[in-house]
């Protein structure tokens, strides 16, 4: 069985932290290269200031109907709860949840718990040691997808 291992920058990596950190680095390394240029044409900065939402609260009918759309082969995020946990558990949270919901859509806000996502590296295709054959897929919460 040949051991993992990832080349970057001239050094090998073996160990899944290290290999985890330098595909991190990578990653955020291109992030970083693609923020300068002009990628995105249409910014919020481009959106009047005066420009004003109002957000009517969410009924148990519409979340009901929300989470039963969610297909149940979903990944789960970073907080490792799947859409059938939500299903089978709707009774006991639906009122929390349309609780949080409106408070949120009322302030303006969106939860820190539903930014954190978790990356994980897709293999592409030729060599595994090289990062750039790789491609990050993000994983957020079922929650900040539907928030």
């Amino acid at each position: 069985m040949n051991t993992p291992k990832i080349n970057f920058e001239n050094k090998t990596y073996y160990t899944d932290k290290d290999i985890a950190n330098t595909l991190n680095d990578y990653f955020t390394n291109i992030a970083r290269s693609l923020q300068g240029q002009n990628i995105i044409m249409n910014t919020f900065d481009e959106i009047s200031k005066d420009s004003t939402i109002y957000m009517m609260k969410v009924s148990e009918k519409e979340l009901f109907a929300i989470i039963n759309f969610l297909k149940n082969d979903s990944s789960p995020g970073p907080d490792n709860i799947t859409v059938k946990d939500i299903k089978c558990l709707y009774e006991i949270i639906k009122n929390p949840l349309l609780k949080t919901l409106d408070e949120h859509l009322r302030v303006g806000t969106f939860p820190d718990s539903c930014e954190i996502s978790k990356i994980i590296p897709i293999y592409k295709k030729r060599c595994r040691e090289n990062p750039g054959n790789y491609r990050p897929i993000c994983l957020t919460s079922i929650f900040s997808k539907k928030l």
